[in-house]
């Protein structure tokens, strides 16, 4: 990399990935598609690495603009803050929309109370709570969607700074009529499985873990509606994988998974990483972190 870099061309690099095409940031920084070519051109020669290659949807960053891009973003993003300080925040005077997404078995335990303090702490702004979905990364990213909720992913993003809010007991969870009462007789059951967006999508970590100890369970249903979820486990004698604390002990018989089975699971919140000192997002992970302790 040469020790010459232009950081001015920086911003250029931060918009052609959020944008993924040069005629969108040159309209955007009221340039030429040439000149913003040019300014790739340079930024490649400067950084040694291609940046950008193109994909079916527009420009796709390499590997390694992708490991950079969290530092450069929060760099400049300091850099603004000291040259632009932002004027003191009041949420009670905060007017826009704010836009929260959190996977559903959030949803069902904690909207409601976050919403309860939101509506108190921003009395003046519509509050949209959705199901994480897909695109939702994506939409952090783009500044679509404030704050997420979800667990702790590894896999995720970079670009995505994950505030850990609290850590998860799991277990088997049958209905009380089920014939099993121990991890050996209850792997032999047919399972239903939660599926999480942006959590359990594209990986199967129990699963995995299971697997590489020889146990493969008999997975028979999968679904992304956890009330649905439960009316199975307890209408047709299947068995789940539960966090303990959101299960009612009244409904639900628990069967312990041995300890070099278990995975670390973990509630967190997702800020988009160059937002992580933005005053409306600091207020809205300390509202967050209040509920799901």
């Amino acid at each position: 990399m040469s020790n010459e870099l232009n950081y001015n061309l920086l911003k250029v690099l931060i918009l052609l990935n959020e944008q993924r095409n040069l005629k969108k940031v040159a309209n955007i920084l009221g340039n030429t598609e040439s000149a913003i070519s040019k300014h790739l051109s340079k930024l490649r020669e400067q950084i040694g690495d291609p940046l950008f290659i193109r994909g079916n949807v527009g420009l796709e960053p390499t590997l390694v603009l992708q490991e950079m891009l969290p530092q450069i973003e929060n760099a400049l993003q300091q850099i603004d803050n000291a040259i632009f300080p932002e004027s003191k925040f009041i949420a009670s005077e905060y007017k826009n929309t704010i836009h929260i997404a959190m996977h559903s078995v959030t949803i069902k335990y904690y909207a409601s109370k976050i919403y309860s303090i939101l509506r108190k702490r921003f009395p003046h702004s519509v509050i949209v709570i959705e199901t994480w979905t897909e695109v939702t990364e994506q939409e952090i990213l783009d500044g679509k969607i404030q704050i997420g909720v979800n667990f702790l992913n590894a896999d995720r993003t970079k670009q995505i700074y994950q505030k850990k809010l609290l850590e998860t007991v799991q277990v088997i969870a049958v209905s009380h009529s089920h014939g099993a009462n121990t991890w050996e007789e209850v792997i032999q059951a047919p399972f239903a499985q939660i599926r999480v967006s942006g959590w359990n999508d594209k990986k199967q970590h129990f699963v995995d873990v299971c697997r590489k100890n020889g146990i493969r369970l008999n997975y028979q249903l999968r679904t992304d509606d956890l009330m649905a979820l439960q009316r199975f486990v307890l209408d047709d004698n299947m068995a789940m994988v539960g966090i303990r604390a959101m299960m009612d002990e009244k409904e639900f018989k628990f069967i312990e998974i041995p300890e070099k089975l278990r995975i670390n699971l973990s509630f967190a919140a997702c800020i988009k990483l160059t937002n992580r000192s933005s005053p409306l997002h600091i207020e809205l992970e300390k509202i967050i972190q209040k509920i799901i302790v």
